[in-house]
């Protein structure tokens, strides 16, 4: 009986961590949405940066963690694959607008929405 509690309580603690791990990637990408827009609504550089550097973290925690819907290691290369597409359109994105051209910095922004619904369709 107390190897069958013991049993159970690491079952159980397995569960937790690992739904703990999943609400944490979604929370994330949640986050990730919100500084994607505020890229394309920056008035200014110095706002740009802010979202494109809080957005950049975010995507480096997000493509270390393997979201619930992806249930092998093929999947889940192919997300981190995406996620690395994603930070690298990002770094262009923030080389222009340390550049002073906030404009083009905003465009290439618009194509993370792009990488994100592509994905998306994937791998959520």
């Amino acid at each position: 009986m107390k190897r069958l509690k013991q049993i159970l309580s690491i079952a159980l603690f397995t569960c937790v961590l690992v739904g703990t791990a999943n609400a944490h990637v979604r929370t994330e990408m949640n986050q990730m949405k919100g500084a994607a827009s505020a890229l394309t609504q920056a008035s200014d550089v110095m706002a740009f940066e802010k979202a494109a550097m809080e957005l950049r973290a975010l995507a480096v925690q997000s493509s270390e963690k393997k979201p619930a819907s992806i249930d092998n290691d093929e999947d889940f290369k192919g997300y981190q694959v995406g996620m690395q597409e994603f930070i690298t359109v990002l770094d262009e994105a923030t080389k222009q607008a340390k550049s002073g051209d906030l404009e083009a910095a905003k465009a290439t922004s618009k194509k993370l929405f792009d990488i994100r619904n592509e994905y998306h369709k994937k791998y959520k």
